[in-house]
């Protein structure tokens, strides 16, 4: 990962609110899947599932701005 994907990650995750940083970094980095998440935060496992898609849609979105 460049340092710039990287710092695009770290503006993405503070821009969220806090459970979803959470779900995001549960995740990412401890290896749980949505369902588990879900349990977790109290969450339906389809709603875990709108953050994370919504999460990777604005890190691609950030990178593509650059990229062009």
């Amino acid at each position: 990962m460049d340092v710039q994907c990287a710092i695009y990650l770290k503006e993405v995750l503070a821009g969220l609110e806090q459970a979803h940083r959470y779900a995001v970094l549960m995740y990412y980095a401890d290896d749980l899947n949505a369902e588990e998440i879900g349990l977790v935060l109290d969450l339906p496992r389809h709603r875990v599932q709108d953050i994370l898609d919504a999460f990777r849609v604005e890190v691609a979105r950030r990178v593509a701005q650059v990229s062009v």
